[in-house]
C-alpha cells in the first residue's frame, strides 16, 4: 500500500540538506531535518512504506535494532497533524 502524498501548493526549498516547507495557507514555515526530508521526498502517493524505510536504511545506515518503519509513520502522522498532506 502506497504512503500519502505531499501537498502539491507547498514552497519547498532545500538548505545544507535540510529542508523547508512554507504553507501558503497558514503562513507558517516548517523545518525538515535530513531524515525528514527524506520520508517528505517518499510521499508521493505511490512509494510503500518499505520502499521508504530501505532508502533511508541505506542512506543515514540507522542501527538494525531501531523500528524505522514505526519512526516513518510517525513522521508522516507529524505530518498529518500539520495538514502538509493531500487527504
Amino acid at each position: 500500500m502506497a504512503l500519502p502524498k505531499g501537498r502539491k501548493d507547498l514552497d519547498q526549498r532545500e538548505m545544507g540538506g535540510e529542508g523547508l516547507l512554507f504553507d501558503p495557507h497558514t503562513n507558517k514555515v516548517h523545518l525538515l531535518n535530513k531524515t525528514a526530508l527524506s520520508v517528505w521526498k517518499g510521499l508521493d502517493g505511490e512509494t510503500a512504506l518499505e520502499d521508504l524505510s530501505e532508502k533511508i536504511r541505506r542512506e543515514f545506515a540507522p542501527p538494525q535494532d531501531l523500528d524505522l518503519e514505526r519512526d516513518i509513520l510517525e513522521t508522516i502522522e507529524k505530518f498529518r497533524g500539520l495538514g502538509l498532506l493531500e487527504e
